[in-house]
């Protein structure tokens, strides 16, 4: 969530600033969710509201049934955007949960439940397992204590952070480019090589040995962040069947 207010969403060919790009974990996290046979749909906001500068969220919302909403807060610049979202889903949805996740939610998860209401929990570092015992535990009605990185307002109104437990062992049993379950994606594709300058990201590990000065996500960053205390890399193989299967599916030019 980028855009929100319609005076900046113009259809500006290059409108770099309403910055559609998705985080590359959401796609991994909804593909591993559906496998787990939960009903998934990635929204884009930025996209939708540039591919139609009319589109409502709001008219949107109240044609789905659904019972949790996930909202990335990767990027700081996504935050108005993020809590606002939140809101709306709320105003249309009372009874939806709204969970957040991402390097800035993670980093400011006290805050963001001390002081935003709609927002019901954050799933701090990685989030593919997780989310999916959320979902599960919400499902059932089960107890919040027992899901690793997630931090909570309990039924006393006081935030709750259980531990930091889970990061991947391996990336090779996630699927990073499931952009069936994104709502628009081959205009994703091409709104992404028009605005951007690059048609997609592909993660090919997780982790890194450094600490540059410039980045938020460091050895120490991700240390503090996700618990992540190695590298990890995702098998050639599986790499090379991704750039394979999205080039060859939706004919793009470049991938990073």
């Amino acid at each position: 969530p980028r855009v929100l207010k319609p005076d900046h969403g113009k259809r500006a060919n290059s409108v770099r600033s309403t910055f559609i790009f998705i985080p590359m974990g959401v796609f991994a996290i909804a593909d591993f969710l559906e496998r787990e046979g939960f009903g998934v749909k990635i929204i884009n906001y930025p996209l939708e509201q540039y591919l139609n500068p009319n589109w409502s969220l709001i008219d949107y919302i109240r044609t789905i049934d659904f019972k949790i909403c996930g909202i990335d807060l990767h990027w700081i610049h996504n935050a108005p955007g993020a809590i606002e979202i939140a809101r709306i889903v709320k105003e249309v949805n009372p009874n939806a949960k709204v969970v957040l996740g991402g390097f800035s939610a993670s980093y400011f998860h006290a805050q963001i439940l001390k002081y935003c209401k709609s927002i019901d929990g954050i799933i701090r570092g990685e989030g593919e397992s997780p989310l999916l015992k959320y979902v599960q535990n919400i499902n059932q009605n089960q107890s919040l204590d027992s899901i690793p990185n997630f931090s909570y307002r309990n039924s006393s109104n006081h935030i709750k952070t259980n531990p930091l437990s889970y990061t991947a062992k391996t990336l090779d049993n996630l699927n990073f480019t499931n952009v069936s379950l994104l709502k628009n994606a081959k205009q994703y594709f091409e709104c992404s090589r028009k605005i951007m300058g690059i048609s997609f990201n592909l993660p090919i590990g997780r982790g890194c040995p450094f600490n540059c000065p410039f980045c938020g996500g460091g050895q120490r960053a991700l240390q503090r962040l996700a618990g992540r205390n190695e590298v990890i890399l995702r098998s050639p193989e599986k790499v090379i069947e991704d750039i394979t299967f999205i080039v060859d599916t939706y004919k793009v030019p470049s991938l990073f």
